[in-house]
């Protein structure tokens, strides 16, 4: 197998904390960095996960020639914000759900992912298990 994708997410509250626990039973990706405001988060899902660096500033994360994607797992209001800064720093994108607050963010979303050639995708982790849950009602 070739060389594995080199990650960084963006936020470890509970969502960040579920994308590096993925992440770390991922043989074709892994964890290389996380962006977290808040120090103690920040330490503890550094050391928890055995992440090499850690940033308070997502852009530093952006800044990083050697990360190939990030996961953004911030705030819901921030996710085009940080989404559109991610792609044009030609990053391969994943959003934990809302993807936008708007239609027309999400467009912008969509646009820029586009134009960059990169890769986004929307995390809907709990969304199969509600539907199956529907299905047998």
């Amino acid at each position: 197998m070739g060389e594995r994708l080199r990650c960084a997410v963006i936020g470890t509250g509970a969502f960040g904390l579920e994308h590096l626990t993925s992440l770390s039973q991922c043989h074709r990706a892994a964890a290389v960095a996380i962006a977290e405001s808040n120090p103690a988060r920040a330490k503890e899902a550094s050391e928890r996960f055995k992440i090499p660096r850690s940033y308070s500033d997502y852009r530093e994360v952006l800044e990083q020639a050697d990360i190939d994607a990030v996961t953004i797992a911030v705030p819901n209001h921030l996710h085009a914000q940080v989404a559109i800064e991610a792609l044009k720093a030609r990053k391969h994108v994943l959003i934990e759900k809302p993807m936008a607050l708007s239609a027309k963010d999400a467009s912008r979303i969509i646009d820029t992912a586009a134009k960059m050639r990169r890769t986004v995708m929307v995390d809907q982790n709990y969304r199969s298990t509600v539907t199956r849950k529907w299905r047998n009602w």
